[in-house]
């Protein structure tokens, strides 16, 4: 998933919507690309919680892919960082869940 924008609360609930779907059919590895996005705000970090709860309630998992250097500094304050992997590349993401396979 690449969105564009994450500061629309309507497009937002959209995304959570599509989210839940896409669980219900036992999808819950995600990996979202953030790297269109130069800031993000409050109800962009709204949307990046909720839907890591609803992908961890079905045992998923959400990796963060393409983190601006902005996008980072207010993850690191927010300490958010420490709830979401993330990767710099597809590959490094992919992989991500990968191992999780393994183990």
């Amino acid at each position: 998933m690449q969105p564009l924008s994450l500061h629309n609360p309507e497009e937002n609930k959209t995304i959570l919507t599509l989210i839940d779907i896409q669980l219900q059919t036992g999808y819950n590895q995600w990996i979202i690309d953030l790297s269109e996005l130069n800031y993000i705000n409050s109800t962009g970090l709204n949307l990046l919680i909720s839907a890591l709860s609803r992908v961890r309630a079905k045992s998923g998992e959400i990796v963060l892919l393409g983190v601006s250097n902005n996008i980072q500094q207010v993850l690191v304050l927010t300490r958010l960082q420490t709830l979401f992997e993330i990767k710099e590349s597809k590959d490094e993401a992919i992989a991500t869940f990968t191992k999780r396979e393994k183990i």
